[in-house]
C-alpha cells in the first residue's frame, strides 16, 4: 500500500524535492586503495545529505572504515584531507547534500519525503544491498 502511495505522489513530491541518481567516483582527489568501500559509503552520506553533526559523524566513520581496512596512517590522511576539503575553495561537485535541489536546505535534517526518494534511489542504484541496508538503518530512514 505504501508504494502505491508513493507512485501516486511521486509527481507532486518531485515538484519540491528533486534528487539526482547518486553516482561516486570512490576516493574524490585521492587513490583507491582497501578502504575503497569505505569512500563509496561517504559519498552515498555525502549525496544524502542532512545536518552537520551527520556531516561530522560521516567523516568519522570514514576515518574508522579506512583504520579497519588498511592502518591508522591512512585513515589520518583521508580524514584530514575531506576535512581540509571543507574550507578549500576548490569543491568537487560531491560536497554534502549534492544529491538535492534545494542547496539552501544544505544542513537541515530530511523530512520524510526526502528519506523516502532517499531509500528509493538507493535501492534502484545496483549498489551492494549490505551497504544500502546499513546506510538505511544508520540515518533511520525508513519507519519514521
Amino acid at each position: 500500500m505504501k508504494s502505491i502511495l508513493i507512485v501516486l505522489l511521486i509527481p507532486f513530491i518531485s515538484a519540491y524535492a528533486k534528487l539526482s541518481p547518486f553516482e561516486t567516483d570512490s576516493c574524490t582527489y585521492f587513490i583507491d586503495g582497501s578502504w575503497s568501500e569505505c569512500c563509496v559509503e561517504h559519498d552515498i552520506r555525502y549525496w544524502m545529505g542532512g545536518d552537520e553533526q551527520q556531516m561530522d559523524e560521516s567523516d568519522q566513520k570514514l576515518k574508522e572504515c579506512v583504520a579497519e581496512k588498511s592502518n591508522n596512517i591512512w585513515s589520518t590522511i583521508i580524514y584530514q584531507g575531506v576535512r581540509l576539503g571543507h574550507l578549500s575553495p576548490i569543491k568537487s561537485k560531491y560536497e554534502w547534500s549534492w544529491g538535492w535541489s534545494e542547496k539552501d536546505k544544505k544542513f537541515s535534517p530530511l523530512n520524510s519525503t526526502q528519506r523516502v526518494l532517499a531509500v528509493d534511489a538507493l535501492r534502484e542504484s545496483g549498489l551492494d544491498p549490505k551497504i544500502i541496508e546499513k546506510i538505511i538503518k544508520e540515518h533511520e530512514l525508513e519507519g519514521n
